[in-house]
């Protein structure tokens, strides 16, 4: 890894503390509920003691066994359920089980070499979950036999450090349990596997693996997880053999392959380990130990919107694109040539702008299709769709209405309005102002049924009230003098018939919904 490579990690491992996760708990209780009920758990003990009876086989009858290929959260991902997000605070395992993970943390350091820009299997499950906030500085070191369970951690991002969708994050059991360095170099491969030198794998160190193996799966047992999730535990930077951690794991699990009598724990409750394995050759040594008791039928996915969600993402225009930057990292790692070198990282360079450029369009995109216009506020509302007026008035039920020129179709609706020309009832006026009104009303076809005299709406169809403004020109009435549309009148204080609004008034109204294509 090159320094600026891990500045960049560094960098990333910085923001995600800052600013994901806490991001991601305020998204969710059920992930910032997990993080604060994590626990230590030192030395477990027998969960279920099984009878041992020779005529039973060593392999537990209810476990299956499988090695895939990939990491653990990509793993987890292919089985979890999709049942973000609960506003309930209780655990998730207790409507469906998590899948549980084992993380193959440092025993001494919070998150191992996240904040360094390490990129171990601790550091990257850090970078994608809720975990780190779990682990609480007070956990190291971490005990030889036990470890820390986190419960429902939240995945929020994919392996492209990219940001999940909500409907895509799921959550898992995290076990926490770390393992010592071996010191393998100078190791010879002729040296006896029972050599107490200090440099082979000796009895002591396979004593001391199978107790922390026992106590990640009896964690795991007593917290009733069905699918657990292990790995090549120790291999790699610690010096671990991969032969020798298949053998150890195919001991405790179903005991040894010669072994006759079934081990006394049989991890009962435990229906499925799933090895994630990321190298060929690990899956080839974890397969020659565990050949003749493992499932190798495909892996069955309990939520088929990720196979839809692989589909979709495979169709998008930036998987081309990750493709031909990941094919240019193995080319860099390859190539000797530093003139080569510089040229393919700068190739590199370009397809990441390129991709981080299509990221920012799409996002701005969908913030853009977002954004709903507000429909403008105007003096009159559509029957028949409660507080369409901004005002929370509802609507009055017509007993029988006519449809204007516009609704020919057999499922149209009649357009309907409702004009508001004022009443004394929802005047919001001050009081000096309610004095100057003396001597006036608010009118607007009072004779018509369809006006209420309390309220000051005329309910109806445009045509409606533009066919009565023609039968009722010549009646004379008085309006608000507040009216936009009228001009302040005068009453008869002993008038024998409502009066209604002059012509004027209702043609200012009309002529705001007057159609150019009809003729009066």
């Amino acid at each position: 890894m090159g320094r600026a490579e891990r500045e960049e990690r560094e960098s990333r491992a910085r923001q995600t503390i800052a600013r994901a996760i806490p991001e991601a708990l305020r998204s969710s209780i059920k992930a910032k509920h997990g993080v604060m009920h994590s626990e230590l758990i030192d030395d477990p003990q027998i969960v279920v003691k099984s009878p041992q009876n020779a005529a039973t086989a060593a392999h537990p009858s209810h476990l299956s066994v499988r090695i895939e290929s990939g990491g653990s959260l990509d793993v987890a991902r292919k089985i979890s359920y999709r049942h973000f997000v609960s506003s309930a605070t209780r655990r998730s395992s207790e409507e469906q089980p998590n899948v549980g993970v084992h993380n193959m943390g440092s025993t001494t350091v919070r998150g191992g070499g996240f904040l360094r820009g390490v990129g171990g299997q601790e550091e990257y499950l850090c970078a994608r979950t809720t975990l780190y906030e779990s682990l609480s500085d007070d956990f190291y070191m971490l005990p030889v036999k036990g470890g820390v369970y986190s419960p429902d951690i939240l995945v929020f991002r994919d392996d492209l450090a990219e940001e999940y969708k909500k409907k895509q994050r799921f959550f898992v059991d995290v076990i926490t349990a770390g393992t010592f360095k071996h010191p393998r170099e100078g190791r010879s491969e002729d040296v006896e596997g029972a050599c107490s030198c200090g440099v082979s794998y000796c009895d002591d160190h396979r004593s001391i693996m199978m107790q922390k193996m026992k106590a990640v799966l009896r964690i795991a047992q007593m917290k009733g997880t069905k699918r657990l999730i292990l790995g090549a535990w120790g291999v790699g930077p610690l010096n671990h053999p991969v032969e020798e951690v298949a053998k150890l794991w195919r001991k405790v699990i179903s005991g040894a392959q010669r072994q006759r009598r079934p081990n006394a724990e049989q991890w009962e409750g435990i229906d499925e380990i799933i090895f994630a394995l990321t190298e060929s050759s690990q899956r080839k040594a974890f397969e020659k130990h565990f050949h003749d008791v493992m499932t190798y039928e495909p892996l069955e996915r309990v939520d088929s919107a990720t196979t839809l969600e692989d589909e979709m993402y495979a169709r998008t225009p930036d998987a081309n694109l990750v493709m031909s930057a990941q094919n240019i990292e193995l080319r860099i790692e390859e190539t000797k040539n530093a003139y080569s070198r510089a040229r393919l990282k700068e190739e590199l360079r370009a397809i990441n702008h390129q991709i981080a450029n299509n990221r920012k369009a799409r996002a701005y995109k969908d913030d853009d299709d977002a954004n709903e216009a507000e429909d403008e506020e105007d003096d009159f509302v559509v029957a028949g769709y409660p507080a369409s007026d901004g005002e929370e008035h509802t609507y009055y039920t017509l007993a029988d209405t006519t449809t204007d020129s516009a609704s020919d179709a057999e499922d149209a609706r009649s357009e309907i309005y409702e004009f508001r020309f004022g009443g004394p009832g929802i005047s919001d006026s001050t009081a000096d102002e309610d004095d100057e009104l003396d001597g006036h009303v608010w009118v607007a076809y009072a004779n018509s049924p369809n006006y209420n005299n309390a309220t000051g709406w005329y309910n109806g169809s445009i045509d409606e009230l533009h066919t009565m403004d023609k039968e009722q020109r010549r009646i004379r009435g008085s309006v608000s003098p507040r009216s936009p549309l009228a001009r302040e009148m005068q009453v008869e204080p002993k008038s024998e018939q409502p009066p209604l609004p002059k012509s004027s008034t209702v043609d200012g109204l009309l002529e705001r919904f007057r159609r150019t294509d009809v003729v009066d």
